[in-house]
């Protein structure tokens, strides 16, 4: 195997060329994949209802682990600082001519600078002409690996997993519509064994 990665930081382990693969899956209507930015991920393919293939760029000799979590889609339509909901989890939309102390007199963290995607819990009814979005609450309670990646993973042709996605119920379910589907994966590229293997 060629070696086509370019070391930023040391990471110490017990396994030999340690590599971190991430990837964020936007999902789109029925669960369907709409776009994924990230390393190391070619492709992820739905297969089924919460089903889903990632295909990586290069085989690897082990696969070592997986943590997969949704950050939900925004729900609503956008509404202005002044009709705000306390309670209610926002995401801002454009920050108009509110300013920063408006924003924290609607819930934004002070130490926080207000910005575009800076999420807050409302406080209170805010001021200006800002605008946000409310934030929905994923379905996906996990993700997991199933089989045996280190037969799939390590072929020389298109290696992949296939990873579930479940909901709190326990059944496989598509992620919202909108929503993303956060991968970190870590995999060793060496053909030496890591230590207890």
């Amino acid at each position: 195997m060629a070696n086509a990665f370019a070391a930023y930081q040391f990471l110490y382990s017990y396994n030999a060329m340690l590599t971190f693969i991430e990837g964020q899956v936007s999902i789109g209507a029925s669960g369907a994949v709409s776009s994924i930015t990230g390393g190391g991920i070619s492709s992820v393919i739905r297969l089924n209802t919460g089903v889903y293939k990632v295909v990586f760029d290069r085989p690897y000799y082990r696969f070592l682990g997986i943590a997969g979590l949704m950050e939900p889609a925004m729900t609503g339509s956008t509404v202005n600082m002044g009709s705000l909901v306390t309670g209610t989890t926002y995401q801002i939309m454009s920050l108009g001519n509110s300013t920063q102390a408006q924003w924290v007199a609607a819930g934004l963290d002070a130490n926080t600078t207000a910005a575009v995607n800076v999420p807050f819990v409302a406080t209170a009814a805010g001021a200006g002409t800002g605008t946000v979005m409310a934030v929905g609450v994923s379905a996906i309670n996990a993700v997991g690996v199933v089989g045996n990646p280190q037969l799939t993973i390590s072929q020389q042709t298109n290696p992949y997993i296939i990873i579930q996605t479940v909901n709190d119920s326990g059944a496989l379910a598509n992620p919202e519509n909108g929503s993303v589907l956060v991968l970190n994966i870590m995999a060793r590229y060496s053909s030496v064994k890591g230590r207890g293997e």
